[in-house]
């Protein structure tokens, strides 16, 4: 079904392709039961399309975008769409086996260049017509989609982290239920076996986890060879492995240390102008708390005794910065090296990380 006309929507947009194109770049605004794509081709801006997100819906994604190559004479095509918490799973993954590239861009740098250009105006076509301005503009890395056992791990860890908020909570209720002076056995006998379903899950979810580990010896490798970054354990590994190869994919392996930190949100924000506008640094915080929190925690114990994490602590704290900055700063380092350790497949060098500063 179109939504809008080719001239309304390329005036809209503010943009037109004059250049000849090799690349057909799709853009696509996702939902949950509806996708809306445009594509950016030579002296044009195709008209929006709405389609199902669904099998019968990628069939017709896939007449229209082979119709668009062929006006178009363009070799490949590109598409990009926005993570949508799942939404784009899909579709992503049939693209993929169509021989398209895909992207999945980061949202907030979209909102970035989108609010660069002006724009105020936010409907489903303008934002597919604006996604495949970027990708024609940006040429963001294409996404590889991860093993099997790597989406397996992601699955488990966001299903352990859904147990132990339920378990906390249960708990936090059985406290505040124990409080009351006439407190009913049926409500209590619930809470108490609520909880103890929940815990004995959680002890399922984790002995999955461990079996994944198990079952696939390079994933296992991966992890013993980040066993030896120091403040690495047991708790940090399968979370930052994930994040490793939640990169790896997006990037196309082509990511960096400096994306990872900013995937979990410990990239720093500077906020300076001139001479009398300097605030202090912070960290973004835009990525999963939770393992913030972890790495957060694996720094406390990894600056404890002797090696590269706690001498760079030490370090930082005898130029005057706070314990905390210093210790964000470890978690931090930890990440880099995390980086370095999994695209190199080597386990962590001390002689090497202390020769180059920590």
């Amino acid at each position: 079904m179109s939504v809008a006309s080719p001239a309304q929507l390329t005036a809209e947009v503010g943009y037109m392709i004059t250049s000849e194109l090799s690349v057909l770049y799709v853009g696509v605004d996702i939902a949950k039961d509806t996708v809306v794509v445009a594509a950016h081709r030579p002296a044009q801006l195709t008209n929006p399309v709405s389609l199902s997100n669904d099998a019968a819906g990628y069939v017709r994604l896939q007449a229209l975008v082979s119709d668009w190559q062929t006006a178009a004479g363009c070799a490949s095509t590109h598409l990009v769409m926005e993570p949508t918490g799942g939404y784009e799973a899909r579709l992503a993954y049939y693209a993929h086996a169509q021989g398209w590239r895909v992207s999945l861009v980061n949202p907030s740098q979209v909102r970035d260049w989108i609010r660069g250009l002006a724009r105020r105006a936010k409907t489903d076509c303008l934002d597919a017509a604006l996604l495949a301005r970027f990708g024609a503009e940006r040429h963001p890395a294409p996404w590889q989609p991860p093993a099997a056992e790597w989406t397996a791990l992601q699955q488990l860890l966001a299903r352990r982290e859904d147990y132990l908020q339920m378990v906390q909570a249960e708990r936090n209720r059985a406290a505040i239920f124990a409080l009351l002076p006439h407190g009913t056995d049926r409500v209590r006998d619930s809470l108490h076996a609520t909880t103890q379903h929940l815990a004995e899950a959680l002890v399922a979810i984790e002995s999955a986890i461990d079996d994944l580990f198990h079952q696939h010896p390079p994933m296992q490798q991966q992890a013993e060879r980040l066993d030896t970054i120091p403040g690495v354990g047991p708790k940090t590994i399968p979370p930052l492995l994930a994040l490793c190869a939640r990169l790896y994919a997006q990037s196309n392996g082509q990511g960096t240390a400096k994306q990872l930190t900013a995937l979990a949100g410990l990239d720093p924000q500077v906020y300076q102008s001139g001479t009398s506008v300097q605030r202090s640094g912070r960290i973004s915080k835009k990525g999963d708390p939770v393992l913030r929190r972890t790495l957060y925690m694996a720094s406390l114990g990894g600056t404890r005794g002797r090696n590269p994490l706690s001498d760079f602590y030490r370090h930082l704290v005898a130029r005057g910065k706070p314990k905390k900055l210093a210790l964000i700063a470890c978690a931090r380092k930890i990440l880099v090296w995390a980086w370095a350790v999994f695209t190199s497949q080597q386990p962590f060098d001390p002689a090497k990380a202390a020769s180059r500063g920590a």
